[in-house]
């Protein structure tokens, strides 16, 4: 088995770290970044993804309208269970989804009036029915508005098509309440984004860009941004997107893919200190393609300077190589760098059990903190697993009253898949945010994950629980 590299092994905050030293009273108190709006939007009728002949992009939910200035920010989180109907012999379809920013709480994509662009760009998976059961889609991004719109909208955006070499099946399903979108629109944030890759290696004749597969651990970075110069008293978000696709032709394969996202020093630095862990992630070739999209942060309680922040990749597997699919301003990538004023900041990478099975169990807390009125909480989580049979997984975070505590108030309801040793390891990526209304002591944010149908399902090290004040 091949671990990933530069793995801490214990929860920490870092703002109760500085309190026990004496330090919190002499960082500079600057001035918050302004919450302007926040909107969450779930869907309540089913939602229907055409299969045959496809691409044929929907709205599935949209969150707006937020009037916006230049240089204001939203970010965006979104989710949804996707279920097909399919028999066996049409056992496989595609499922892609983006976030679209756009003036209309109509736009698709770029061929829409009032497009603007998009907060999490295109990306997909193929839904292979019998050992994934159904597809979970999550996304998060962000996008700076460089000029002043009265109304604008995040659309949750969905299209699908049925694998070619199979007989077209029916269209794929999003139950009603099974999709969400959550925008949170902010003033006074620096964003910075880049698209190029550093030390992927490129391969001319194919087109594509690959990670080598030799069973060494080979790390090579991917994204690079910097030097930025971070003031004391910071709060950084990276907010990271991938897609990656298998070998086809290779027969039966499966193959992993490896990433971290660090602070560094250079843009060709592949250790440093993790905003996001390092974990993997398994595709075979009838899936054809792993998509990540995720969250990871860092405050800065002294000032920084020339820092680079980097997302780092690496694979395993059958074959030779690991496509990383080409970033453009539209499909597949994305890594943007937020620098806001620090507000709060809790992170928790101990993981309180090692198996699952049918009784609901904590796997990351984070607590006991205490929540202002209307105060913008963001939360998210990674989570890593190795099947050794297939199981029927299910997942939620909720706000509990104690570090044990499976009930509460649901910021993420459940969302439901199979997990299968074809893959290796599996993962559980989910963001979102809330905020209530009224002051809360004492609140635990935990992550909740069971098998409903039985059986048993290992938990890597590889995760963390993040909840950032805005």
């Amino acid at each position: 088995m091949q671990l990933p590299d530069s793995k801490p092994t214990s929860s920490f905050s870092l703002c109760a770290a500085l309190a026990l030293c004496g330090l919190v009273a002499l960082l500079p108190a600057p001035a918050r970044a302004t919450v302007i709006d926040y909107k969450k939007v779930v869907t309540t009728t089913d939602k229907s993804i055409n299969e045959n002949p496809g691409y044929q992009k929907v709205v599935i939910c949209s969150a707006g309208p937020f009037n916006v200035l230049a240089g204001d920010l939203i970010t965006a989180h979104a989710q949804a269970e996707v279920t097909w109907a399919g028999s066996p012999d049409t056992n496989r379809i595609m499922i892609g989804c983006g976030i679209v920013v756009a003036t209309s709480a109509t736009a698709v994509d770029s061929t829409s009036a009032g497009y603007l662009g998009m907060v999490s760009k295109w990306a997909g998976n193929n839904f292979v029915k019998i050992p994934e059961g159904s597809e979970v889609a999550t996304r998060t991004g962000s996008y700076q508005f460089g000029a002043a719109y009265t109304a604008v909208y995040v659309n949750w955006v969905h299209y699908g098509q049925t694998v070619p070499q199979y007989t077209p099946g029916p269209n794929a399903i999003i139950p009603a309440g099974y999709a969400e979108i959550i925008g949170v629109h902010e003033r006074g944030v620096s964003r910075y984004a880049t698209t190029t890759y550093r030390q992927i290696p490129y391969d001319s004749g194919a087109g594509e860009y690959y990670l080598p597969i030799t069973g060494a651990f080979n790390p090579l970075v991917q994204y690079s941004y910097g030097p930025l110069n971070i003031a004391a008293g910071s709060m950084v978000d990276v907010r990271f997107q991938i897609e990656a696709s298998t070998q086809l032709g290779q027969g039966t394969i499966t193959q992993r893919l490896g990433r971290k996202v660090i602070q560094t020093t250079s843009t060709t630095s592949n250790t440093g200190a993790l905003l996001n862990l390092a974990i993997q992630g398994g595709a075979t070739n009838l899936e054809h393609h792993y998509t990540a999209s995720s969250g990871g942060g860092m405050y800065f309680p002294s000032a920084v300077n020339n820092a680079y922040f980097n997302s780092v990749l690496w694979a395993y597997g059958d074959a030779t190589r690991l496509t990383v699919e080409t970033d453009s301003s539209a499909t597949y990538g994305g890594f943007a760098v937020e620098v806001r004023p620090y507000a709060g900041f809790w992170k928790d990478t101990t993981r309180n059990v090692t198996s699952l099975d049918s009784t609901q169990r904590v796997v990351y807390s984070i607590g006991p903190i205490n929540i202002p009125a209307n105060q913008l909480v963001e939360v998210r989580y990674q989570a890593a697993f190795n099947p050794t049979a297939n199981v029927a997984f299910d997942s939620k975070i909720v706000r509990a009253t104690s570090a044990t505590g499976t009930t509460g108030t649901e910021v993420q309801r459940p969302f439901w898949r199979k997990f299968d040793p074809a893959y290796t390891y599996t993962n559980a990526i989910h963001s979102t945010a809330e905020r209530p209304t009224a002051a809360a002591n004492g609140q635990y944010y935990n992550v909740v994950c069971w098998l409903p149908n039985g059986g048993s399902l290992p938990v890597m090290d590889w995760g963390q629980l993040e909840v950032v004040f805005r």
